[in-house]
This record gives structure tokens, sequence and C-alpha cells, in this order.
């Protein structure tokens, strides 16, 4: 009895970390988001989140977008939206946020568990 509940045990604190960065929490493809005058397109493999493209951005163009670009590998590699926003590029990396996250809603097993643990903006 003493060896199942320490599996038990052992089993239950392993699989922390997993449920807490999302592994498995999103399905496997490639998902379009968009905001306003942003696009992207955001590959998610093996559950987690692997690639964010910026499609399209069209208010200040090519500027802004090598501005927030950035952006995308720091939300790959944290597996989260809430990154801070680029100084003189806030209102397109808040955009990149929100067009990022309309792509992950769609790629999420849970909609309920994304609205409620994943992105509140």
């Amino acid at each position: 009895m003493k060896r199942l509940s320490l599996l038990i045990f052992l089993a239950f604190f392993v699989s922390l970390p997993i449920l807490s960065t999302g592994v498995g929490w999103f399905k496997d493809g490639t998902y379009l988001g968009e905001h306003l005058w942003i696009q992207v397109a955001v590959s998610v493999s093996k559950g987690n989140f692997s690639d964010i493209k910026i499609l399209f951005h069209g208010n200040g163009g090519k500027k802004y977008e090598a501005m927030i670009e950035p952006l995308t590998d720091e939300m790959i590699e944290k597996q989260t939206t809430r990154v801070d926003a680029v100084t003189g590029a806030t209102v397109s990396s808040i955009y990149l946020r929100k067009a990022v996250n309309k792509a992950l809603r769609e790629a999420a097993i849970s909609e309920s568990w994304f609205d409620k643990t994943f992105a509140t903006e």
C-alpha cells in the first residue's frame, strides 16, 4: 500500500510541470489569427506553439513589424503571450498578442481552459 501511495504521489508531482506549461493543451497544426491590422499564423507541434509568423502588419508596415518581431520568439520561448510590449510599438505589441491569442484559442483543446488560464486580454 505504501508503494502504491508513493507511486501516485510521484506521478502527480512529475506531471505538474507538464500541466502548468500547457503541454498538450493545443492541437497540432497551423492556425490563423487576426486583430485589426495584424494577421498571424501560429504553428503548434507536440502541444506547444512552435512558430509565429506575422503575415500582415498594415498600420506602419515593415517598421513596426520589425520592432515587434522579437516578441514572437519570446512568446514561443515562454509559451505565453503575456510578454512586455515594445517601447515605441505598444499598440502593435498589444495587437500582436491579441492576434496570437485568437489563433491559439482555435488550437486549444479546451476553450474554457484557454479563456480561464491562458489569455485574458
